[in-house]
């Protein structure tokens, strides 16, 4: 896989867990900044994050210890065609059931399974 292929969807499964966590909180947890991805191996990639302190144009502040302590997630793309996010497969079982996650979650495997096909023919 090359860097952009792992950076590139890295960062889609960073941004479609923070929409989970956001769907399944009913919209009240604090949505994640990213402040950078890098590809830290040939099948690896950090993304560092930060929360906000308040909730986007209100100064309702929200219940994070250290919002804007920078927190880190790892993304390691197996030989197999998975994605491990912090040793879990991505997106993971629960998400996969869920019915309010379930659609974009198995949306998301489909894409990744075509992208990573290409990848491999190049």
């Amino acid at each position: 896989m090359t860097k952009e292929f792992v950076r590139l969807w890295a960062e889609k499964a960073w941004e479609l867990e923070s929409w989970f966590a956001g769907t399944l909180s009913g919209g009240i947890d604090p949505v994640p900044h990213l402040l950078s991805c890098e590809v830290t191996g040939e099948d690896t990639a950090e993304i560092s994050y930060d929360y906000p302190k308040t909730c986007g144009l209100s100064d309702v502040i929200y219940h994070v210890n250290d919002p804007h302590r920078v927190r880190k997630a790892r993304f390691v793309f197996t030989e197999d065609g998975q994605i491990l996010t912090d040793e879990k497969p991505f997106p993971g079982t629960d998400r996969l059931t869920d019915p309010w996650t379930a659609d974009e979650a198995n949306e998301f495997i489909n894409e990744f399974r075509i992208s990573l096909a290409g990848e491999h023919n190049h």
